[in-house]
Order: C-alpha cells, then sequence, then structure tokens
C-alpha cells in the first residue's frame, strides 16, 4: 500500500476553489472535454510516476486520434502536444507523443512512465510505458 496525502476535487469543485493541482485540472479538463465532445471519444486523464524515490506523480489529459495517434493536455505543466514543433495543438504518433510529454517532466521526475489512464467508464493500470503503447495500439 502506498499512501499519498492528497485528495482529489470534483469538477464542480476545483471551479467553485479556483485551484487546484495536476489532477484536478486534469480531471476539469478532462470533464469539460467530454462534455463539449458530447461523450463520443475517448478521453482519458493520464498518471505517470517514477520508481525512482522522491519523486511525484503527475496527471495529465490524453486521447487518442486516428491512425495510431496521441494527443495530451497538461495544464499544471503548461504542456500539450505540438507545443514544440508547431506552437499549436496537434497529436503526434503515439510513442512520440508520449515521449515527448516524458521529457517535459524528466527533470522533475527522472523515468516515468505511464501507471494510470482513466475516464467516467474506462480505468486501467500499467507498469511501463511499452505496455500502455500497446493497450494503446489495440484501441
Amino acid at each position: 500500500i502506498t499512501w499519498r496525502s492528497d485528495f482529489w476535487r470534483t469538477p464542480e469543485e476545483t471551479l467553485l476553489d479556483k485551484t487546484g493541482d495536476c489532477e484536478d485540472m486534469a480531471v476539469l479538463l478532462a470533464s469539460m472535454m467530454r462534455n463539449y465532445t458530447e461523450n463520443k471519444f475517448a478521453i482519458w486523464a493520464i498518471e505517470i510516476l517514477s520508481d525512482v524515490p522522491g519523486t511525484p506523480a503527475h496527471m495529465a489529459v490524453a486521447f487518442p486520434v486516428a491512425d495510431g495517434r496521441l494527443s495530451i493536455s497538461d495544464p499544471a505543466g503548461q504542456y500539450y502536444t505540438g507545443m514544440y514543433q508547431h506552437n499549436q495543438l496537434t497529436s503526434d504518433v503515439a510513442a512520440s507523443a508520449l515521449s515527448e510529454w516524458l521529457s517535459h517532466w524528466s527533470q522533475q521526475i527522472p523515468e516515468a512512465y505511464v501507471c494510470r489512464i482513466f475516464s467516467q467508464n474506462e480505468d486501467r493500470a500499467f507498469s511501463s510505458n511499452a505496455e500502455f503503447l500497446s493497450w494503446l495500439s489495440t484501441r
């Protein structure tokens, strides 16, 4: 059992409090995106962590795009897929999109990997980036 001294706000609480940390912002953004698209697309909160002692976990939003592409929006980390290449939200081949996002976090979360994705109707745990990408390729 791993204890984390943290609590998650609902999207309503994050809006009411006008504050939140990474998972609060990710859950709010995922909720907004799902509602805007009327739940027609897969949109997940995506969590990364590292086995390096003392490193934090982090959460953002990921959504698969056609042809094995992925887009990641990270409001707390001020990151989105495409910001370094195109300066606009885009998608990239899933492995590249993930690698670029993890590179953005490499100083604070070295050796990070996707440990979980979840949405209102899906919750999956992963033990490596390869496992996540393999699962993603079957979607």
